[in-house]
């Protein structure tokens, strides 16, 4: 997998204001704005050209999906009807039209239905709209870029387990397992993966993390987690969690340190096979 390169400039000098990140040889631009910044945007070149944009909340699991052909005056028309949003993401680039970025806010609400990793705000999905197929291409090109974009700085939105893990990685098969829960999952440097099939247990103790306890309603949601009996859920998809105490701590319903409850077939910890292999 070829090296790619980010460019971050923190426009106000600081990393908890107003940002714009480049990906090497691509012409899109992401801007990511706290709601208390957004009149900085005008001094952005790029403020005045079409956009595809987010509305994140500050836990960063709710999401609304917008296009615009002016970020800075749609934004302040969300500042005063909106109020679960603290954050704005946005993409624009010289190379996209009016079409374009009406293409991309469909792909982008039914990409995050989808995925099932944050709620969405969009009450309606609007309609895909018909376009030859290089637009089409362009399209998801760039769709491709701002999932690589947002998961790169830590924004976990969007991105399926093909484009979460890196498939030339090395793999190491993992089992979770504890009262009502029966998980398989497969390790790589890039996060832990549980595979579809996997259960896990429906009710929560009280030491479970409340971030856990949001992502089930989310995966729930969008169908990724279905009722399998009267004390579990079954995964309907392979779900890529970023570390394996994410994942533990779903699958158990409990707070769990996954490099020891995720185990290989011999009952070896999953933190004392990567130690033997350093």
């Amino acid at each position: 997998m070829r090296t790619k390169t980010i460019n971050i400039i923190l426009e106000d000098g600081t990393p908890f204001g107003l940002m714009t990140a480049k990906l090497s040889n691509w012409q899109g631009t992401m801007v990511v704005c706290p709601r208390s910044s957004l009149g900085k945007i005008k001094n952005l070149e790029i403020h005045s050209l079409p956009a595809v944009y987010l509305l994140v909340s500050a836990d960063v699991d709710k999401v609304y999906v917008g296009e615009t052909d002016e970020l800075l005056s749609r934004m302040k028309s969300h500042d005063s009807t909106k109020d679960f949003w603290e954050i704005l993401i946005a993409f624009v680039s010289p190379d996209l039209s009016k079409t374009e970025v009406k293409l991309l806010e469909h792909l982008l609400i039914r990409k995050i239905k989808e995925d099932g990793r944050v709620n969405l705000a969009n009450l309606t999905v609007p309609k895909e709209i018909n376009v030859l197929r290089n637009v089409r291409d362009i399209a998801d090109e760039f769709l491709e870029n701002v999932v690589l974009m947002l998961n790169s700085l830590g924004f976990s939105i969007l991105g399926t387990t093909d484009e979460l893990i890196n498939k030339d990685a090395k793999t190491i098969e993992v089992f979770c397992k504890g009262p009502d829960a029966n998980a398989i999952g497969q390790f790589s440097e890039d996060g832990l993966v549980v595979l579809k099939g996997s259960l896990c247990r429906k009710k929560f103790t009280g030491s479970a993390p409340a971030h856990s306890q949001k992502l089930q309603h989310i995966l729930i949601e969008s169908g990724i987690l279905i009722e399998e009996g009267e004390s579990q859920y079954r995964f309907t998809k392979d779900y890529a969690f970023k570390s394996p105490s994410g994942a533990a701590d779903l699958v158990l319903a409990r707070s769990s340190d996954g490099w020891t409850d995720w185990k290989d077939k011999t009952g070896k910890s999953l933190y004392q096979i990567v130690e033997k292999q350093k």
